[in-house]
């Protein structure tokens, strides 16, 4: 989970607040369920299961602490700023 966590989760995190595709608005809830979804995975690593975007996003979102709501927020800015 380490390597998700320095690799493919900000990987994740730039794709989503600079895509077009994705409404302002959806950003936070797409980054909220896609980390959600690696935990979980991270703790079935010995299943091999597939996943789509679309599934992904039909999931409810998971509970959000201080911490979580303030990382939003500075990634929210930091991409305002450089877009």
């Amino acid at each position: 989970m380490m390597k998700v966590k320095k690799f493919v989760l900000p990987a994740i995190e730039i794709a989503i607040f600079q895509s077009t595709d994705v409404t302002k608005a959806d950003r936070r809830n797409m980054k909220l369920k896609i980390e959600e979804e690696l935990k979980e995975l991270g703790l079935q690593s010995t299943k091999v299961q597939k996943r789509s975007l679309y599934s992904i996003m039909q999931r409810p979102l998971p509970q959000i602490d201080a911490v979580t709501e303030a990382e939003l927020a500075s990634l929210e800015q930091l991409f305002q700023q450089s877009g």
